[in-house]
């Protein structure tokens, strides 16, 4: 019979606070939501990260998730700073595909399927190459911060499908394969 030790917030803050200061971030403030994901984020130039109460329960997760959201603070890949670099222009981008795109198929009704489906391929390119760059960079710098995505055990699956359609993170593999150094 395993038991599940379950980290406390003060520790799991503490330990936010640890890594912040080893990175020379000013204060972090944490906030706690339901899920088993995090997220970081700038706003007003205060540094933020949000964590899913059921990261408490499985401390390798805890340790991965923060050391994870930690390096993308320290890295700046935050909403803030994403948006200085360029969001307008992505959105730009991919407005400028929809509207050719919808006169194409306005032109030829037998194309109308066309355009969800390369809506939806230019998403992947997007993410496949502006996201996952940063997203495999703070797993590199969690695992360099002792904290591997090993530690977070197998992935959630409770959105697989949404994933599917829009993903986020490169696949654990390729997670696990860029991360092999550490």
């Amino acid at each position: 019979m395993s038991t599940t030790v379950e980290v406390s917030r003060a520790d799991a803050e503490a330990y936010v606070g640890e890594l912040a200061a080893a990175a020379g971030l000013p204060a972090v403030a944490v906030t706690w939501v339901d899920g088993d994901d995090g997220a970081a984020y700038t706003r007003d130039g205060r540094h933020e990260i949000v964590l899913g109460r059921g990261t408490l329960r499985h401390p390798g997760r805890l340790r991965f998730t923060v050391a994870h959201e930690i390096g993308h603070l320290a890295l700046g890949h935050t909403a803030t700073a994403l948006a200085r670099r360029g969001a307008v222009a992505y959105a730009a981008e991919a407005l400028a595909l929809t509207a050719g795109l919808l006169l194409v198929a306005v032109a030829l009704p037998v194309l109308a399927l066309a355009v969800p489906l390369a809506l939806l391929g230019h998403l992947h390119a997007m993410l496949r190459t502006r996201l996952w760059p940063r997203e495999l960079a703070a797993d590199r710098y969690a695992a360099d911060a002792g904290a591997p995505i090993t530690l977070a055990g197998q992935p959630y699956d409770g959105s697989r499908f949404v994933h599917a359609l829009f993903p986020s993170h490169p696949g654990w593999d390729a997670r696990r394969r860029a991360t092999a150094h550490a």
